[in-house]
C-alpha cells in the first residue's frame, strides 16, 4: 500500500471495510489529500456503493459543496452547536448553510451551490442571470445586483443593463409627474386598502363600478374602457421617464388603490430602473409582464377580443405620446418617434398609425374599435377606426388652427 496513490489507497481501504459485508459504513474525511477529479470519483463510487449493496455510509467531511451534490441527507452542525438535519435542498432552501458558513469575505451561492467571493466593498453590476458568468466579476470586486426584474433575468444577447440610483428615479418620477396625473406614481410601501395590480376579484368589482359610472349594463364596455385607462397609467410614467431621462422604470412590484373617478393611484415598491430608453425593452417591461398579464386577467373576467384590447393598449400609448407633446413641446419628436417604433412590435404591430400632419400634433388612427360607441352618451371617439378620411382631417385641421 506504500506504493499506492492517495487514490489508490482509499479504494483498497473502502474494499477492505467492504469484504465485511457491513451494512453502515463510518468515514472520516475520505477526500482529504485528494485532488479534484479523484475527490469526485471517490464520492461517485460510494454514492454507487450505497445503491447497489444498500449500504449506509456516513461521511464527515469538509467538502461541503460536493457532499451537498452527492448526499442524501446532510448532518450540519452549526456555530451554535445545533445539529441541523435534511436533504442538501431543504437546507439551502433554508438558509442553513449560509447562516454556518457565510462571513466577510465569502457567502454560498442557494443557486449554483458554491461558495462566491463577497469583498466588503463589492459594487453592485447588471450581469445576466447566470452563476457561471458571475464568478470571475466577483473576483474583481463586483457582485451582481440581485433586483433583477422578470422581463430582464430573460435578456439574451443584449446589451448589459446599468442601474440607476435611487436618488435619480426619484427625481425623474417627480419631474415626469408634473406633466399630469396619469403620469404621477408613488414609491412606497403599499398600505392595507392597496391591491396588487393583477387582483382579479378587485378588477372585477371596479369593471361593475365602472359600468355603474358609465351608465352602461354592459360589462364589455367597462371592461374595454378600463383596460385602455389601465394601459394609460402603466405607459405614461414609463414612457414619460424613458423620453425624458433615457431611464426605463421597472414596474414588477406595482399596487394600485381604488377611487370612485379618475386614473388610478399607482405605487411601486421596490423600486428600480435602468439607463436604458431602448424599445424592444421597454415593450417587455409594459407589454410582456403587465399588459399581456392584464389582459387575460380582464378577459377571464368578461370576454373581450384580443384586437379589441390590443387596439386599446396602443391607443393609450398614443394618448401618452400626445400628452407629451402636449406638456413638454422639446420632447415631442422623440416621444413621436418612441411611440413609432413600439407599434412596430409584438402586439401592438397593427393596430394603428401615429401620424403627425402638423408637426408638434400627433394624432392616433385605430383599426379597431374600442365600443365606446355603445355608450347611453357614446359615440366615435377622437381615433375611432370609422370616422371618414375627410372628417378626420377636418378635427386634425381645427384642433391645429393658428399652428404654423
Amino acid at each position: 500500500m506504500s506504493e499506492l496513490s492517495d487514490a489508490e489507497r482509499q479504494r483498497v481501504l473502502i474494499a477492505r471495510a467492504l469484504a465485511q459485508q457491513p451494512s453502515v459504513i463510518l468515514l472520516d474525511e475520505p477526500t482529504a489529500f485528494l485532488d479534484v477529479t479523484s475527490r469526485v470519483a471517490l464520492m461517485g463510487l460510494l454514492r454507487k456503493l450505497a445503491r447497489e449493496h444498500e449500504l449506509v455510509i456516513v461521511v464527515s467531511t469538509h467538502d461541503l459543496e460536493l457532499a451537498l451534490r452527492v448526499a442524501d441527507r446532510v448532518w450540519l452542525l452549526g456555530s451554535d452547536g445545533v445539529l441541523h438535519t435534511g436533504m442538501p435542498e431543504e437546507l439551502t432552501g433554508q438558509g442553513l448553510i449560509g447562516e454556518c458558513f457565510d462571513d466577510e469575505e465569502m457567502a454560498f451561492d442557494p443557486r449554483a451551490g458554491v461558495f462566491v467571493l463577497r469583498p466588503a466593498d463589492a459594487r453592485p453590476a447588471r450581469l445576466p442571470d447566470d452563476p457561471l458568468l458571475e464568478q470571475a466579476p466577483a473576483r474583481e470586486g463586483w457582485r451582481a445586483a440581485a433586483e433583477v426584474a422578470a422581463w430582464a433575468r430573460r435578456l439574451e444577447g443584449e446589451p448589459r443593463l446599468l442601474p440607476v440610483d435611487q436618488e435619480s428615479l426619484a427625481a425623474s418620477i417627480a419631474d415626469v409627474g408634473a406633466v399630469g396625473p396619469y403620469f404621477e406614481l408613488e414609491v412606497a410601501a403599499p398600505e392595507q386598502d392597496w391591491r396588487p395590480f393583477m387582483d382579479s376579484p378587485a378588477l372585477a368589482e371596479r369593471i361593475d363600478e365602472v359600468a355603474k359610472t358609465l351608465g352602461t349594463e354592459e360589462t364589455r364596455v367597462a371592461a374595454s374602457i378600463l383596460f385602455q385607462g389601465l394601459a394609460a397609467r402603466l405607459w405614461s410614467p414609463v414612457i414619460g421617464v424613458a423620453v425624458a431621462h433615457d431611464m426605463l422604470l421597472d414596474l414588477e412590484h406595482l399596487y394600485w388603490r381604488p377611487v370612485p373617478s379618475g386614473p388610478l393611484p399607482l405605487r411601486v415598491h421596490p423600486l428600480t430602473g435602468w439607463h436604458t430608453a431602448d424599445p424592444d425593452l421597454i415593450y417587455r417591461n409594459v407589454v410582456t409582464d403587465l399588459l399581456e398579464p392584464l389582459a387575460a386577467t380582464v378577459s377571464g373576467i368578461v370576454k373581450l377580443a384580443p384586437g379589441l384590447l390590443w387596439g386599446n393598449a396602443a391607443s393609450a400609448l398614443a394618448a401618452t405620446v400626445r400628452a407629451l407633446a402636449s406638456q413638454r413641446p422639446e420632447l415631442t419628436a422623440k416621444a413621436v418617434l418612441l411611440g413609432r417604433e413600439l407599434l412596430r412590435i409584438g402586439r401592438l404591430r397593427g393596430t394603428g398609425e401615429l401620424a403627425e400632419p402638423v408637426p408638434g400634433h400627433p394624432f392616433f388612427v385605430r383599426r379597431s374599435c374600442c365600443l365606446y360607441y355603445r355608450l347611453p352618451d357614446g359615440g366615435k371617439c377622437g381615433d375611432c377606426a370609422l370616422i371618414p378620411t375627410p372628417t378626420r382631417e377636418q378635427q386634425w385641421a381645427r384642433e391645429t388652427r393658428g399652428t404654423p
